[in-house]
């Protein structure tokens, strides 16, 4: 996944799964100072922070222009598939996955590998 913008990226995700997304009830908008009220990307980002697919890189930012990590995107899909019951918890540690890098990866994004994994 070469030089995919997270803008792009939240974009794609939201559109894949909209149909079961939609009906789940949001929570609420969450605002970032560098997500412009009126972008063609700013109804995708507010929508899937709401339900808890994606969420900000601190400060009150965003970076809609930033690139986007592997860890990150897993995390991202596999909260997606969460949300609309097609992922479940899993527990286990980095050395349970088949990956090469695995020791690698985040603590944060383990349990998105892990469940997605499997």
């Amino acid at each position: 996944m070469k030089n995919r913008s997270r803008r792009a990226l939240c974009c794609l995700l939201s559109a894949a799964l909209m149909l079961a997304i939609l009906a789940m009830p949001a929570s609420g908008a969450a605002g970032f100072d560098d997500v412009p009220n009126g972008a063609w990307y700013t109804a995708a980002v507010k929508d899937l922070v709401s339900k808890g697919i994606m969420s900000g890189k601190g400060n009150g930012r965003f970076e809609p222009n930033g690139s986007m990590t592997r860890a990150e995107f897993t995390t991202m899909v596999y909260r997606a598939f969460r949300a609309i019951g097609w992922a479940r918890t899993v527990e286990g540690t980095a050395a349970d996955l088949d990956l090469t890098d695995g020791g690698s990866i985040p603590d944060w994004a383990l349990e998105a590998y892990l469940a997605l994994e499997r």
